[in-house]
């Protein structure tokens, strides 16, 4: 027989499969006649050298353009990170050094004997304030008279000392006269604001009879002590009825000195109120705030304060009254 025949019970393909593998013939490779790309090429041309440095490029750009926006996010988070701690090393120096007696904040002379939102900011001083023997005045007191505290004290407390770290040398000896000088930059100041409760101003009590107190405590990052950056405006108006801020009404337009995520200071014109309000929305003469209720009743235009490089406020209400370590 010429060969076994599969009658179905798969012989053949048995014994095919028991003299090993079938070997499969390559057949060579033959060029394409169509191809752009010749068949004796061995590398690349210049012009895909220069595309790939051309990506690489844009591509480095892009990252390198990223640079200065995580800077100047690191910066920002610095600066929200030390007023944080500045801001609350203030409020415990306050309390240490019992700022809030509230009988070493009245003047001389006082007239009505009743005495609203004051301001204790000495390195904020102007030469043109008004002394403590003039009587209560209509403008905003700031009890930082001259001969009270020397420039020197006032900027070892008002000026906070830890905004760049200092690593004294351990090796010094201790009895070794060395120099003394600042340990910081000194980009980072604070003055504290102080109202009375609105219950206690509607009633007319005197100031050493008033119990609940609002103290906040403002830190400024760079501030400019000439006063160049302070701008008092009068408010038209409240557009939200004040409460928790709303939309006020400016008699002029603040575009060009306000921006959002800053901080400005509403007053009463008889400067009995002063609250603290971070700006959320700028647009002319409308600014949108967001802070404590306004009593618009009573105090329906009251002025806006802008102090340049406010970073932060914090605001605490302390009770007064003999037992409280605040009037201590």
């Amino acid at each position: 027989m010429r060969g076994i025949r599969d009658w179905g019970l798969g012989i053949g393909r048995r014994r095919k499969a028991e003299g090993g593998r079938r070997q499969t013939r390559r057949r060579p490779l033959i060029p394409n006649p169509q191809s752009p790309i010749p068949a004796s090429r061995s590398g690349i041309t210049l012009l895909e050298v220069l595309v790939s440095i051309f990506i690489l490029s844009v591509g480095l750009l892009g990252v390198a353009a990223l640079i200065p926006i995580g800077k100047l996010a690191l910066i920002k988070t610095n600066i929200s990170d030390r007023t944080g701690a500045c801001g609350r090393a203030a409020m415990r120096d306050v309390e240490v050094r019992r700022m809030l007696n509230c009988y070493t904040w009245l003047p001389p002379v006082d007239p009505d004997g009743n005495l609203g939102a004051i301001a204790l900011d000495p390195l904020g001083y102007l030469g043109v304030g008004i002394g403590p023997l003039g009587g209560a005045s209509s403008t905003f007191p700031r009890y930082t008279f001259n001969g009270t505290l020397t420039l020197a004290q006032a900027d070892a407390i008002f000026r906070w000392q830890d905004d760049l770290p200092f690593v004294q040398d351990a090796t010094i000896n201790g009895d070794r006269p060395v120099l003394a000088g600042t340990t910081s930059e000194g980009n980072f100041s604070w003055f504290l604001t102080v109202c009375p409760s609105p219950s206690d101003i509607a009633l007319g009590t005197w100031v050493n009879l008033r119990r609940n107190y609002t103290v906040s405590v403002v830190v400024c990052y760079k501030r400019d002590f000439t006063g160049a950056g302070e701008h008092p405006v009068a408010v038209s108006s409240f557009l939200g009825g004040g409460y928790g801020g709303g939309t006020i009404q400016l008699d002029q337009n603040v575009s060009g000195f306000v921006k959002t995520d800053q901080w400005v200071m509403l007053a009463s014109t008889d400067t009995r109120v002063a609250k603290w309000y971070r700006v959320v929305g700028v647009g002319d003469q409308y600014l949108s705030l967001v802070g404590p209720d306004w009593d618009t009743l009573n105090y329906p235009t009251p002025t806006m304060v802008v102090v340049e490089g406010v970073t932060g406020v914090y605001t605490t209400t302390v009770h007064l009254d003999a037992d409280c370590i605040w009037s201590r």
